[in-house]
């Protein structure tokens, strides 16, 4: 861009496997892009030349001088850094505790029992503090800062990243950031090469490699595929989708391309497949990988896009080559507030697909609970 002239931050990530966070890439008014230290190896490159919503990337590299750099630690501007369900330990002398600790929750002095202990996340309070629960009985709440996620992966693990397109992005936001070319690695298996300080991690997915925030991630055990034929037919499905959802995702194709609204679907590009239906009304029901942009958004739960589709007449009950409809996709992906939109819109609940099955079969056969009830 040229020194002083201003560029726009894309995007945020590690440089390498060497720091988590620390470089920026920056789109300049020609179009070009490139990379910038923002704290790789203690350099910076770039400075705020308008008001804009500080990172936290950044500053966690600088402890203020004076007090323990636990005191400094703090929560993302863009959202918690821990969730319900997520395993934690205090890992703090009692002293830098019992100083943190207050205005958020205050301090007691059976709490020294459960340091180093691994608790469980029950709740996040409204002033962002955390409740957490140690056994059936003792919950306590804690300073954020005084808290360390208990990493269940670890280096060389081979964990799988959940296919849940808009529970990534959400669970990205200050853990590695989200960006559309990591959408190929969505339920693709992989290995994990480095563990950050911040519990994020590195993983290995078709000779990429890409940051996640460890709620993104799954152990992968292929012994729980079962041995049983209906589950065999389910893992073949599942596979033929990943790679349908790979090749949509990867499609460089033109705008106006028939098949690029289904894309633009797998993608979870709403406003441009609004856009393309709104141009292009003929095109609702065109296939690409053999499967309509219904089919794909339900099965992610892009519920504002099945009603749009569902809007612009796309058909409800067209199946796929496996005879899958949008309703069992719905089943397939756990998607219960889609399932509820189709059927609600008067989609065949009971239409059967190539194996026979309803979409109630398939979530029975998953353990899909909410499908189950709504269907």
């Amino acid at each position: 861009g040229g020194e002083g002239k201003p560029g726009r931050v894309v995007d945020i990530r590690g440089w390498d496997v060497e720091t988590g966070r620390s470089v920026a890439s920056v789109t300049w008014a020609d179009g070009t892009t490139n990379v910038y230290r923002v704290g790789h190896k203690g350099k910076v490159d770039l400075k705020c030349v308008g008001e804009a919503a500080g990172g936290f990337y950044y500053k966690e590299h600088l402890p203020r001088l004076g007090k323990p750099a636990e005191l400094q630690r703090r929560v993302s501007a863009d959202g918690q850094p821990f969730q319900r369900g997520d395993k934690v330990k205090c890992l703090l002398d009692t002293d830098v505790l019992r100083d943190m600790q207050e205005g958020h929750g205050g301090w007691n002095p059976r709490m020294a029992e459960f340091v180093g202990q691994t608790g469980t996340v029950h709740r996040i309070t409204d002033r962002g503090d955390v409740r957490v629960q140690f056994n059936h009985e003792i919950r306590w709440t804690f300073h954020p800062g005084a808290l360390t996620k208990h990493n269940s992966f670890w280096v060389g693990d081979v964990v799988r990243v959940i296919d849940d397109l808009d529970a990534v992005k959400r669970l990205q936001a200050g853990h590695g950031e989200w960006t559309d070319d990591m959408a190929p690695a969505l339920g693709r298996v992989g290995k994990v090469v480095k563990v950050f300080g911040d519990g994020n991690l590195r993983v290995a997915v078709d000779g990429q490699w890409w940051t996640f925030s460890p709620s993104c991630l799954v152990a992968y055990r292929p012994e729980e595929d079962a041995n049983l034929d209906v589950a065999e037919r389910a893992r073949e499905n599942k596979s033929s989708l990943s790679v349908a959802l790979d090749k949509l995702r990867a499609q460089k194709s033109d705008l106006e391309h028939p098949g690029r609204l289904v894309v633009e679907a797998a993608l979870g590009n709403v406003t441009r497949a609004v856009e393309l239906l709104r141009r292009h009304p003929e095109q609702v029901d065109t296939r690409n990988q053999g499967r309509t942009a219904l089919q794909v958004a339900t099965y992610l739960g892009q519920v504002e896009l099945v009603r749009r589709l569902l809007q612009a007449r796309a058909g409800m009950d067209l199946p796929d080559e496996e005879g899958n409809t949008a309703l069992h996709y719905a089943a397939l992906g756990n998607q219960p507030e889609a399932a509820k939109v189709l059927l609600s819109a008067g989609c065949g609940a009971n239409a059967l697909n190539g194996a026979r099955s309803t979409a109630l079969h398939v979530a029975v056969q998953r353990g899909f609970l909410e499908v189950v009830q709504v269907l």
